[in-house]
C-alpha cells in the first residue's frame, strides 16, 4: 500500500502529468475527425468540434514542450524546440490577424478546403480567441527559460495566468449550458479546446512555480496567501460541481424542483467535506505553529539565561586573573631595581600562571560560542580509540607529573569509534584534567573503554575529593556553572564539561558522572563503534 501510495504521490507531483490528458483528448478528438464519428471531436453532439487545426497544435505544443522540459540543457534542443514553438506562434498570428483585417488568403486551407456550418458558425476552423489563447501559451512557454530574465518569466507568469482565466470562463459556459460567442459572427471555442487550454496554463503555472503578477499581490501576506490556497479552490470546484450535475444528471424536463434540490444536497455534502478536511488542516497548521511558538518562547529565556550566565562567567572568571596580572606586574614595575631576582622569578611565575589561565577561560570561552553557534565543523571517521587515549595523556603528562598522580588506561588495540577526532580528544582532554585537577597528590586515575554492540561506553575515573551529591545533577546544567578550585589551588572555568557534552550529543551518545563526596568520581560518556558499512554512508 505505502509502495501505491508512493508511486501515486509522485505521478500527481508531476508537472507535466495533466500534459498527457491533453494528448488524449486530442487525440481522440482527431479519430473521430479521421473516422467520422463527431461526437468524438466534441464531447457531445449538441456542440461544436474541435478543429483538426486546433487538435494538431495541442499536440505538437504538448510533444514540444515535454522535450523542453526533459532536454533543456542541450543547446540545440532548446533552440529548435523556441524556433518551432516561434513558428506556431505565428501560425496563430496570422489567424489572428486574418480575422482583424479580413485579407484574402486563408492558412487553415492546408487541414480542411470545405468546412461544415454549425447555425451561422464555421466549423472545423480555429478561431481567434483560439489564436490568441495559442500565442499566450506559447508565450509563456517561450519565456521559461533559464536563460531568461526575472523580468520574462514574470510576463511569462502573467501570460499563462491570463490564458488560465479565458479558459475557465469559456469552460464554465459550457458546464451552465451557455456556451459563450455561439450564435454571433465569430466562431467559439469548443468544449475540447476549453479543456486543454485550461490543463496546459495550469501546467505551465506550475512551472513557473505561481510568479505572476496576482501572486506578487499577496505573496507577503502569508495570511491571505493560506486563505485563498485553501477556499478558493473550494469556490471554483463548487461552480464546476453545479454546473456539471445541472448539465450531465438534469431531470429538469420532468421534475425541475427534484433537479435543484438533488444537485444542492450533493452540492452541500461536498462543500461540507471539503471544508472540514480544509479546516483540519488549517487547525493542525495552527496548532503547529503554536506549539513552535512556545518552544521558540522557551529556547529564547533559555537563551536569556545562557546568555546572562555567560556574561557572569566573564564578569567573574575575567576579573581575577586582570586583577593578578595587572597587581603583580604593578609591583614588579614598583620594585624592580629593589627586588632580588628569586621575588622577581616568583612574581613572573604568578603572572605567568595568571596569563595561562586567562588564556584557558578565553579558549573554552570561544569553543563553547561556536558550539552554541553551531560554526565548528562535525567530520565523523573511522578513528583507534587507543591512539586517541595516547595522544591526549601524551600531552597531559606533565601536568599529572607535577602531582605524581598515575594515569593507567584499558583499552584494547582494534577498538575503532566512528566519531571527530579534534572533537573527542576535547572531551578526553577536559575529562582527564578534571581528574587530575580534583586528585590529590600521589592518587590514581583510570582511564577504560569497552566496546558494545552499538557503541564504545569510556569511562575515566579517580581517588579524588569527589562531588557533593547535590551538585551532580548541576554539573551538565549551563543554568548552574560551578567553578571549583583544584586540591592544588588550581583555577577552572566551569565550562569544560558543557562543552563536553555537547561534543559527545553531536555524536549522538551520552554523558553522565557517577561521584561522592571524599570517594571519587567517575565520568562515563559513550561513543557510536566504527562500522564499515554505516561509515561509508554517512561519509
Amino acid at each position: 500500500m505505502d509502495i501505491i501510495k508512493s508511486s501515486f504521490s509522485r505521478i500527481i507531483k508531476r508537472k507535466d502529468l495533466l500534459l498527457f490528458i491533453i494528448l488524449i483528448i486530442t487525440g481522440i478528438s482527431l479519430f473521430g475527425w479521421f473516422s467520422g464519428k463527431m461526437g468524438l471531436t466534441s464531447f457531445s453532439i449538441k456542440y461544436i468540434p474541435i478543429p483538426h487545426s486546433s487538435a494538431v497544435v495541442f499536440i505538437g505544443l504538448s510533444i514540444l514542450f515535454f522535450i523542453k522540459f526533459k532536454f533543456e540543457q542541450s543547446g540545440f534542443v532548446s533552440s529548435s524546440v523556441t524556433l518551432l514553438v516561434s513558428f506556431i506562434a505565428f501560425y496563430c498570428i496570422l489567424i489572428f490577424l486574418n480575422f482583424i483585417f479580413n485579407f484574402t488568403w486563408d492558412v487553415e486551407n492546408i487541414f480542411i478546403r470545405n468546412p461544415e456550418k454549425f447555425g451561422y458558425v464555421v466549423i472545423g476552423r480555429m478561431s481567434p480567441i483560439t489564436s490568441l489563447l495559442f500565442i499566450l501559451i506559447c508565450a509563456g512557454i517561450l519565456s521559461n527559460r533559464k536563460m531568461n530574465y526575472g523580468t520574462i518569466r514574470y510576463f511569462g507568469g502573467s501570460f499563462s495566468f491570463l490564458a488560465g482565466i479565458i479558459s475557465s470562463v469559456l469552460l464554465i459556459g459550457y458546464l451552465y449550458r451557455a456556451p459563450l460567442l455561439y450564435g454571433s459572427q465569430i466562431i467559439p471555442v469548443s468544449l475540447p479546446s476549453a479543456i486543454c487550454f485550461l490543463l496546459f496554463s495550469i501546467t505551465l503555472l506550475r512551472i513557473y512555480e505561481l510568479k505572476y503578477w496576482t501572486f506578487n499581490l499577496i505573496k507577503d501576506n502569508k495570511v491571505t496567501r493560506q486563505l485563498l490556497k485553501s477556499f478558493l479552490p473550494i469556490v471554483v470546484l463548487i461552480v464546476i460541481l453545479e454546473g456539471f450535475l445541472d448539465t450531465v444528471f438534469s431531470f429538469n424536463d420532468i421534475n425541475p424542483p427534484l433537479t435543484a434540490a438533488f444537485i444542492l444536497l450533493i452540492v452541500v455534502f461536498v462543500t461540507v467535506f471539503i471544508i472540514l478536511r480544509v479546516s483540519a488542516i488549517i487547525g493542525a497548521q495552527l496548532l503547529r505553529a503554536e506549539e513552535l511558538l512556545k518552544k521558540s518562547e522557551v529556547q529564547l529565556r533559555q537563551l536569556n539565561a545562557d546568555k546572562d550566565r555567560f556574561i557572569s562567567i566573564l564578569g567573574h572568571d575575567l576579573i581575577s586573573p586582570f586583577n593578578m596580572l595587572i597587581g603583580y606586574s604593578g609591583l614588579l614595575l614598583e620594585d624592580l631595581r629593589k627586588l632580588e631576582i628569586e621575588d622577581i622569578e616568583n612574581q613572573l611565575i604568578q603572572i605567568n600562571n595568571a596569563a595561562q589561565n586567562t588564556f584557558k577561560l578565553l579558549e573554552e570561552l570561544l569553543i563553547w560560542a561556536r558550539t552554541q553557534s553551531g560554526k565548528i565543523p562535525f567530520c565523523p571517521l573511522d578513528l583507534n580509540f587507543r591512539d586517541i587515549c595516547r595522544d591526549t595523556l601524551t600531552t597531559l603528562s606533565q601536568i599529572a607529573n607535577t602531582k605524581n598522580i598515575t594515569i593507567n588506561y584499558l583499552t584494547a588495540e582494534n577498538l575503532n569509534v566512528f566519531a571527530d577526532a579534534d572533537m573527542l580528544k576535547t572531551v578526553m582532554r577536559n575529562l582527564v584534567s578534571n581528574a587530575i585537577k580534583f586528585t590529590n597528590s600521589n592518587g590514581v586515575i583510570e582511564v577504560n573503554a569497552e566496546g558494545r554492540a552499538e557503541d564504545v561506553l569510556v569511562s575515566v575515573s579517580d581517588n579524588g575529593v569527589g562531588i557533593e551529591a547535590e551538585n551532580v545533577l548541576k554539573l551538565f546544567d549551563f543554568s548552574y556553572v560551578l567553578s571549583t578550585t583544584g586540591t592544588a589551588d588550581e583555577k577552572g572555568t566551569g565550562l569544560g564539561l558543557f562543552i563536553c557534552k555537547e561534543f559527545v550529543e553531536k555524536h549522538g551518545g551520552k554523558i553522565w558522572v557517577e561521584s561522592a563526596k571524599g570517594k571519587g568520581s567517575e565520568f562515563k560518556f559513550t561513543i557510536p563503534v566504527s562500522n564499515p558499512i554505516s561509515s561509508k554512508q554517512l561519509l
